[in-house]
C-alpha cells in the first residue's frame, strides 16, 4: 500500500489531479490514513472542488484516523493546508490558529510561518496596523523555506543593514515580483544613508526614478544591503502611497468620453492567475459607457479595446497619468497607479486575495487612490460595481 500512495504521490506533485484523485480514494479505501486524506484534499483544492478540500483536510485531522508511516506523529500539513483553505475564503483567524498549532507542533515548520505571515499582514493591510510588526517578523520565513526566496548578489562581504545606523550607501535588493518593488520603493526616501542604490532588472529603472539602479551589488560601492520586501519591518508608519506622483508626465487623450485603462490578466506563471485574471469580455462591455485602452504591452486590441504602443515602465506611467481611471485585477500595473496617485479600480481575485490589498475593505493601507472592489466569486456581480463607478464618471 505504500508503493500505491507513493505513486499516486508522484503523480500530484506532477499537478496531474485528475488521475491522483482515484489514486488516493483507493488508497483511503484499503487503508485510510491520515497522509492519503491530506493528498486527496490537495487534488480537490488543484479541481477547484473546495467543499471536498475542506472535509478531506478535517478527515486528516481526526484523531481516530491513523498515519499510513507510523515514524509521524504530527498533523502538519494537514494543519498547514487546511489553513491555506481557510485563508483562500479569507477566514484569517481560523487560517492563523491552524498555521499557530502546526508551528507549536514544529517550530522550525517555516512554509507555517510564511503562510501564517500572509493572513497577518493581510488582516494588518486591512486596517489592524498593531499586527505589522508580527507580521513582518513571520515574514522573513520566505527565506527559509522550501523554494526560499534568493537574493540575487555576487559580492563578498556584503552585510545585511542592522535597521539603525546611518552610513554612506546601502544596496536594496529587490526580490518576488513586480508590485512588490513598486510598493516597498516608498521607503527608500527613509533610508539613512547618503546613496541609496536600488538592485534590480535593467527594465524597472524608471520606476526608481532619483535612485542608482545596478544589476548587482557587485556594481557599487555599498557595504551593507536590505531586502526591499523588508523595509516596512524598519518604520513604524507607513510613507503615502503616491510615492511617484509628479515623477512622469501624462500622455494626452483627446475624446470627450471617459478614458480607461484596464489590464485584466497578469502573468501566467502566478500560482493564483486562474482566480485573479478575469475573462477579458466582462472588460469589453464596458466600451458603451467609455473609451478602453490596454495596459498590457502585449495586447493587440480589439474591437472595445485599444491598444497603447508601450513599450517601457515610463510609458505605463505616462499613459496612466494621462487616463481619467484605471481598472485592473492584481497586478503591478495596480501598485504603479497607485504609487502614482492615480484613481484606480482594484478588482479582487475570485479566491485568495493578496495581503496587500487587505480582506474585506474598500481601501488597503497601502493606497488611498485605489478602490477596491470585493469579489462574490462573480465576476459578473464585480463588473455591476465597476459599470456604476464608471456611470458615476
Amino acid at each position: 500500500m505504500i508503493q500505491k500512495y507513493n505513486e499516486a504521490t508522484a503523480v500530484l506533485e506532477k499537478k496531474n489531479y485528475k488521475r491522483a484523485l482515484p489514486m488516493f480514494k483507493q488508497v483511503i479505501k484499503e487503508i485510510p490514513c491520515k497522509e492519503a486524506y491530506t493528498n486527496l484534499g490537495n487534488c480537490y483544492r488543484g479541481l477547484g472542488m473546495d467543499k471536498l478540500m475542506f472535509e478531506a483536510y478535517k478527515k486528516a485531522l481526526d484523531p481516530t484516523i491513523p498515519f499510513l508511516d507510523p515514524k509521524l506523529s504530527t498533523d502538519l500539513h494537514a494543519l498547514n493546508n487546511l489553513g491555506l483553505a481557510y485563508y483562500m475564503y479569507g477566514d484569517d483567524k481560523r487560517a492563523i490558529d491552524l498555521y499557530t498549532k502546526a508551528i507549536t507542533q514544529k517550530p522550525d515548520f517555516w512554509e507555517a510561518w510564511w503562510n501564517c505571515s500572509t493572513a497577518v499582514l493581510r488582516q494588518a493591510s486591512s486596517g489592524k496596523l498593531d499586527q505589522f510588526p508580527r507580521g513582518w517578523e513571520m515574514y522573513k520565513a520566505r527565506f527559509l523555506k522550501e523554494n526560499a526566496i534568493k537574493m540575487k548578489n555576487n559580492k563578498d562581504g556584503l552585510m545585511y543593514w542592522d535597521t539603525k545606523s546611518s552610513g554612506d550607501s546601502i544596496v536594496i535588493l529587490t526580490e518576488q515580483g513586480i508590485g512588490d518593488s513598486i510598493m516597498f520603493g516608498r521607503y527608500l526616501s527613509l533610508l539613512p544613508f547618503k546613496k541609496v542604490y536600488v538592485q534590480c532588472d535593467i527594465s524597472l529603472e524608471p520606476l526608481f526614478p532619483g535612485y542608482t539602479c545596478v544589476r548587482d551589488a557587485i556594481e557599487c560601492d555599498a557595504m551593507v544591503a536590505y531586502p526591499i520586501c523588508s523595509l516596512g519591518e524598519c518604520f513604524s508608519e507607513i510613507p503615502a502611497g503616491d510615492w511617484l506622483k509628479g515623477k512622469f508626465n501624462a500622455a494626452k487623450f483627446s475624446s470627450e468620453r471617459p478614458n480607461i485603462g484596464i489590464i485584466w490578466r497578469g502573468s501566467p506563471t502566478h500560482a493564483n492567475d486562474h482566480n485573479r485574471s478575469a475573462p477579458i469580455g466582462y472588460f469589453n462591455r464596458l466600451s458603451r459607457h467609455c473609451n478602453l485602452y490596454s495596459l498590457d504591452p502585449k495586447f493587440r486590441g480589439n474591437r472595445y479595446v485599444k491598444q497603447l504602443p508601450i513599450s517601457s515602465w515610463t510609458d505605463t506611467a505616462e499613459y496612466i497619468n494621462g487616463l481619467d481611471l484605471v481598472v485592473g485585477v492584481d497586478t503591478s500595473v495596480m501598485h504603479l497607479c497607485g504609487s502614482l496617485g492615480h484613481p484606480g479600480l482594484l478588482l479582487q481575485p475570485l479566491k485568495e486575495t493578496d495581503f496587500r490589498w487587505g480582506n474585506n475593505v474598500s481601501r488597503s493601507v497601502w493606497y488611498s487612490d485605489i478602490e477596491i472592489i470585493q469579489n462574490p466569486q462573480s465576476w459578473e456581480k464585480v463588473f455591476v460595481e465597476v459599470e456604476k463607478r464608471i456611470c458615476a464618471l
